[in-house]
């Protein structure tokens, strides 16, 4: 694994950072160039933290816009065969020294203070995987905004107000690098973008660590899909939570079950957001998220009986632009 000093400024921005943003990527250049000017507009002094971009194989290596960019803005790119957003993540954090990691996704805009809130955060609950909100960014797209719809009554469901909070979307997360190492990071059992999130926080709360939600730290997620994109990417989700099933039942954790009760809720939950929605608009959306549940079910089905998943001892190759 080469994780090289970057090509700006080396050695002392390697010395200095207590902040590490890692974000995975591949082949979308114009939301990675995005997320940095996002990242370059931070409350927090540039010399407390630094961007990692990790290029998860991209067929031509991804070059950013840099135009803007304020010379004190620390980022670099490191480049990794195609496997997928979870060993990206990991790779990253191996090429870290910061005390600190933060996770966003290349399609999301952190609002100016998310680095500072959500970095604080951390620092205020030992041991704790702290996770923000993210809110839609594609207004005028449906898809986007039924994927914002389906995200809240995630969160609703599973971090209730005033119980502990069980999960948080790997778009935005923060925890501290000694805890993520120590609790094995994003499991590259995990090739396609789909569950590694669920089931690193599994593993962070059977270590007996918390969970803390910090709604204040904040990022747009600007990932507008036609229909059929919508529904691949919930194919591949219910592939992934699959795998997590295996992955619970080998740890002797909670399977697939307990999942239940988030579906049956659902049609409950979805009369408050129905309240003033026009009813052309209602069948619009319970048609996507019917599609969302066939999708995943019918993934769920298919990497039972037919998938395969990329081996834990396979290293991608891996170098730094």
């Amino acid at each position: 694994m080469d994780c090289s000093p970057p090509l700006r400024q080396p050695l002392k921005r390697s010395l200095s950072i207590r902040i590490q943003v890692i974000i995975p990527s591949r082949c979308r250049p114009e939301a990675a160039s995005r997320c940095l000017a996002a990242l370059s507009r931070q409350t927090l002094d540039h010399s407390s933290f630094e961007v990692l971009l990790v290029d998860d194989g991209s067929p031509e290596p991804l070059k950013v816009d840099t135009r803007g960019l304020p010379p004190s803005f620390r980022f670099r790119i490191v480049h990794q065969q195609h496997s997928g957003p979870a060993v990206a993540r990991e790779f990253g954090a191996h090429c870290s020294q910061a005390g600190i990691l933060l996770f966003t996704d290349d399609d999301c805009v952190p609002a100016p203070d998310w680095v500072e809130t959500l970095s604080r955060a951390v620092e205020a609950h030992p041991h704790a995987m702290v996770g923000g909100h993210t809110r839609n960014g594609a207004h005028t797209n449906r898809q986007a905004r039924v994927n914002q719809l389906i995200l809240d009554l995630v969160y609703q469901h599973f971090n209730p107000p005033g119980r502990p909070a069980t999960f948080f979307a790997s778009n935005n997360v923060g925890c501290r690098r000694a805890d993520f190492l120590e609790v094995g990071g994003f499991d590259p059992d995990f090739p396609l973008p789909a569950a590694e999130d669920r089931d690193l926080c599994d593993r962070w709360r059977q270590r007996g660590w918390p969970l803390v939600h910090a709604p204040e730290a904040l990022v747009e997620h600007h990932h507008s899909q036609t229909v059929t994109q919508f529904l691949r990417m919930y194919f591949r989700y219910g592939r992934g939570a699959r795998i997590l099933h295996e992955k619970r039942r080998s740890r002797g954790a909670r399977g697939v079950r307990d999942d239940l009760g988030f579906h049956e809720g659902i049609p409950a939950r979805l009369g408050a957001h129905f309240q003033n929605t026009p009813l052309s608009e209602r069948i619009l959306v319970v048609a996507l998220l019917l599609g969302w549940e066939t999708a995943n079910a019918v993934g769920f089905f298919w990497e039972t009986f037919f998938g395969g998943r990329t081996p834990a001892s396979t290293v991608p190759e891996r170098r730094v632009s």
